[in-house]
C-alpha cells in the first residue's frame, strides 16, 4: 500500500484555546491500518448506497400505468419484520423520498395545467393514520382487534403525508381519500381525522359485506372522481393495490412491511 494516500492524523490539544499548540502525528503503522479500514468501509458504504437507492427507485415513485399488484404476495411481511424495518434508517428515507418525489411532481403538473380541477387521492391506514401502535402486538391486519383499535380514533398521523396533503390542498388540489375500512368506521374515521388535523373533500368507504379486490375498488372510486370533472395528478399508498389500475398521472409507493393487500 502506498502511504502517501494517507495524511498523518493529529491529535488536537485540549490547550488549544489558551494558544498554545500540541500536535501529534500517528506512527505510520497506524496511520496505514487506519486508511486501510477507511477504504474498506468506503466499499461497503458504496454498496449499501447502491442497493438502497435500486430499492427507493423501485418503491417511492412511478407511472400508474405500470403499477402491478405482486403475486404471489412479497416476502418478509409481518408483524416482526413490520416492526423491526418501521424503526429502521431505511424506512424514513424511503418515505422522505417518495414524500418529496410526490409533492415535485405535483408542483410540475400544476404548471403544466393550470386551468385544470386537481386532485390528489390517498389511501388512509399507514398513508394517512399509523396503525402501529396496535399492528406491534397483533399480527393480522383483518383480526378483530384491528377493528377495536379503527374505532377508538386513536390512530396518530403519519406526519410526512398529512403535511404533503395539507400542503396539496392549501395549493389548489382537491384531497379524495379512499380507503380499505368499512360504511360501519366512517364515524369513528372522520373523528379520527378531525381530530389529527386531516382536512379532505371526499372520503370513499367501501360498501359493509362489500369483498371486491381492492384494486378493483378503488380504481373504480377514482374513476367516479374523474367523471365529477377532476384530473387526478398524483394517486399515494402503501399497498400496490393501492395505485394499480391507472386513473392517476403519477403513483407514489410508501414503504410498509406490517402487511400486504392484494
Amino acid at each position: 500500500m502506498n502511504r502517501k494516500q494517507c495524511a498523518p492524523l493529529k491529535l488536537a490539544n485540549p490547550l488549544a484555546k489558551s494558544g498554545a499548540s500540541l500536535e501529534a502525528p500517528l506512527t505510520q503503522p497506524v496511520a496505514a491500518s487506519i486508511c486501510q479500514a477507511n477504504k474498506k468501509f468506503k466499499a461497503a458504504f458504496l454498496a449499501l448506497t447502491a442497493i438502497l437507492v435500486g430499492a427507493q427507485s423501485v418503491l417511492a415513485s412511478c407511472n400508474c400505468d405500470t403499477v402491478k399488484v405482486p403475486s404471489p404476495a412479497p416476502e418478509g411481511m409481518g408483524r416482526n419484520t413490520g416492526e423491526q424495518f418501521y424503526h429502521s434508517p431505511e424506512y424514513a428515507r424511503e418515505f422522505d423520498k417518495a414524500i418529496a418525489d410526490a409533492k415535485k411532481f405535483c408542483i410540475k403538473f400544476k404548471q403544466e395545467h393550470p386551468k385544470a380541477r386537481l386532485a390528489v387521492v390517498s389511501d388512509i391506514d399507514e398513508t394517512l393514520l399509523n396503525n402501529e401502535p396496535m399492528l406491534k402486538d397483533h399480527d393480522k391486519i383483518d383480526s378483530e382487534a384491528f377493528w377495536e383499535w379503527v374505532n377508538t380514533s386513536k390512530a396518530p398521523k403519519l406526519r410526512r403525508t398529512s403535511d404533503f396533503v395539507a400542503w396539496a390542498r392549501k395549493n389548489g388540489f382537491s384531497i379524495f381519500l379512499i380507503t380499505g375500512r368499512y360504511e360501519k368506521n366512517r364515524l369513528h374515521t372522520i373523528v379520527n381525522l378531525t381530530e389529527q388535523g386531516i382536512a379532505y373533500d371526499g372520503l370513499y368507504l367501501r360498501a359493509n359485506g362489500q369483498s371486491i379486490p381492492a384494486e378493483d375498488y378503488k380504481t373504480e372510486v377514482r374513476k367516479s372522481i374523474e367523471a365529477m370533472g377532476f384530473t387526478i395528478a398524483e394517486n399515494i399508498g402503501d399497498q400496490f393495490s393501492d395505485l394499480a389500475g391507472g386513473h392517476s398521472a403519477h403513483c407514489t409507493k410508501l414503504p410498509n412491511k406490517f402487511y400486504f393487500i392484494p
